[in-house]
């Protein structure tokens, strides 16, 4: 039972250490000889156990009001395996735990995990399955957060929203070079741009690993498709958020072309810094900095600038099953300023004709296009050229919104 060993130290890393999944695992495996089978079933039992948190959570209160860290861990592990993996015997789970719980706790383990075969029998008894709050628990999401969508973008959209926020992310990439890529394990969707149906890690792919792909998504590939990049009058990017916006600049015009990127997060630099020395680009600049430090990076005003913020980043709540423990309702407003520092500070290095394109990978009204409307009406110098809300329903991508300003072009 060092399957149950492992996934119990990795999920009480996440949960009570605030370790996030994918490092938590990592740290697991550091010093460990685990074959791959098993460490994809520790990922499972464990992904398994954060997307079910609040019904879990719910359910385990019913037994116990006040449940210890060891009695938490175990019992989601346990209800994770014989309510929805199936991958383990229970009696051998069950006789494992014993070993790890003082016997109250066992008592109360053995009674939640025997006696749950359901998940409503988690639910609140008199919970309305017609409610927000049931969709909470359905699709273990913060009832905050389901009351602002509703708000926002109206039931229909919250259902889809939900619903697409729990089926698996597809996994698309773009080729740094025109030429057209004729392999099975790649299915063209657009111009470039893959969907990858093969069978293996995508890291393991020759093409992948001959420096010819990058991973992409399809909102920020529509994104970018359609923008105006002249290198000759000058592209920069603020980027204060994981992504492949320098590579995909670069497939559009040259590995030989001039640009400036600025961020304030050290993983943006880290994988900036690598992919300017892995693929040779020359006249990539990088600069540590905040958006209301731009002046000191940015020489002189361009054509071309995308300014991506650090953001709520709904996003990952679909690729990563311990988002949701992170989201901070109180850092709304945080974001909020934080946003608007970036696209006012970065709107000054626009030139006339240029544009400014701001895109934030989450959904939320406040961050997106109340955002640009306000912008809008405090510069007039700028007019809304492009404007979407992508919600990744149905197509396996993630949320994204984006806007593309342009720099003295009159508005009517």
């Amino acid at each position: 039972m060092e399957t149950i060993k492992l996934a119990n130290n990795v999920f009480k890393e996440i949960v009570f250490k605030g370790t996030p999944f994918s490092l938590a695992l990592k740290n697991e495996w550091k010093y460990k000889n685990i074959e791959s089978k098993d460490r994809s079933l520790i990922t499972a039992i464990v992904g398994c156990s954060l997307r079910h948190y609040y019904l879990f959570q719910n359910g385990l209160k019913k037994y116990c009001d006040n449940p210890s860290e060891e009695l938490i861990s175990l019992t989601f592990i346990g209800l994770s395996n014989s309510m929805f993996l199936k991958r383990l015997d229970d009696k051998s789970v069950e006789k494992y735990v014993q070993k790890l719980l003082t016997q109250e706790d066992f008592e109360i383990y053995k009674q939640i995990t025997r006696n749950t075969t359901e998940t409503n029998q988690l639910l609140p008894e008199d919970i309305n399955v017609n409610s927000l709050e049931y969709l909470s628990f359905r699709y273990n999401t913060p009832l905050w957060l389901i009351k602002m969508w509703n708000k926002h973008y109206g039931l229909n959209v919250v259902y889809k929203l939900l619903k697409n926020n729990n089926s698996p992310l597809r996994t698309f990439v773009k080729s740094l070079s025109k030429e057209e890529i004729i392999n099975e394990n790649f299915a063209k969707k657009d111009e470039n741009f893959y969907e990858y149906v093969g069978q293996t890690n995508l890291k393991t792919n020759p093409l992948y690993e001959s420096k010819k792909l990058f991973g992409y998504s399809i909102a920020m590939n529509e994104m970018n498709k359609n923008v105006d990049c002249d290198a000759v009058r000058g592209i920069a990017i603020y980027q204060a958020y994981p992504n492949n916006i320098l590579l995909d600049v670069v497939s559009k015009t040259s590995k030989y072309i001039k640009l400036d990127l600025v961020s304030p997060t050290f993983q943006v630099l880290y994988e900036a810094k690598r992919n300017v020395a892995k693929y040779g680009f020359e006249n990539v600049a990088i600069y540590e900095a905040s958006a209301s430090s731009m002046i000191t990076c940015v020489s002189k005003k361009v054509h071309t600038l995308y300014v991506m913020p650090n953001n709520s980043r709904f996003a990952l709540l679909r690729s990563t099953p311990d988002y949701f423990l992170r989201i901070d309702q109180n850092k709304l407003d945080e974001y909020l300023n934080e946003e608007k520092t970036s696209l006012y500070e970065a709107s000054n290095f626009v030139e006339d004709g240029g544009n400014l394109i701001y895109c934030i990978n989450t959904v939320s009204q406040k961050e997106g296009h109340l955002m640009v409307e306000t912008f809008l009406n405090e510069h007039p110098e700028f007019s809304l050229a492009e404007e979407k809300q992508k919600f990744g329903f149905g197509d396996g991508d993630a949320c994204l919104y984006y806007a593309v300003l342009v720099k003295g072009v009159n508005r009517d």
